[in-house]
């Protein structure tokens, strides 16, 4: 024969029942962002692009900046280490009809620069210059910024 079973009162632990939340009114909207500015002369505007298997980079939005038009001569350098873009009536680029400039094989071979590759171009609007970045040499320059930094935080 089995025992009969007493029952057991349960006693609520205060700390383990969850509060009842009253309804809460939908949050205001979330105030519309203002306009980026216009850059004003002396900005830097950045851009990316892979070079294409002719040579070409394009640069469509940031020659709009500069004020660069299809068709205006260029003349296409390799300075510093990177390669310099300037229009100059005596150039002998083009600017493409889809904002495409053509980085001269001479000046792809000096710079390192190969279809396929990964550039940063940055766009001086004050000085009216486009310069091209390989993008392996300003992630290895942010690399050593970036461990200094995370240096500097131990």
């Amino acid at each position: 024969m089995s025992r009969p079973v007493t029952p057991v009162a349960e006693r609520l632990i205060a700390a383990l029942v969850p509060v009842t939340v009253p309804p809460q009114p939908d949050p205001a909207p979330m105030p519309a962002l203002p306009a980026p500015p216009i850059p004003e002369p002396g900005h830097v505007l950045l851009a990316t692009c892979v070079i294409d298997r002719s040579g070409r980079i394009g640069a469509a939005p940031l020659l709009a900046a500069l004020a660069w038009q299809p068709g205006d001569p260029v003349e296409v350098d390799f300075v510093g280490g990177v390669v310099v873009v300037r229009t100059r009536r005596e150039g002998r680029q083009r600017i493409g009809s889809r904002g495409d400039i053509g980085v001269p094989a001479a000046v792809r071979d000096l710079s390192g620069l190969r279809p396929g590759h990964e550039v940063l171009l940055a766009a001086l609007t004050g000085r009216g210059v486009l310069i091209v970045h390989c993008a392996a040499t300003v992630a290895r320059l942010l690399g050593r910024m970036h461990r200094r930094i995370l240096g500097d935080l131990r």
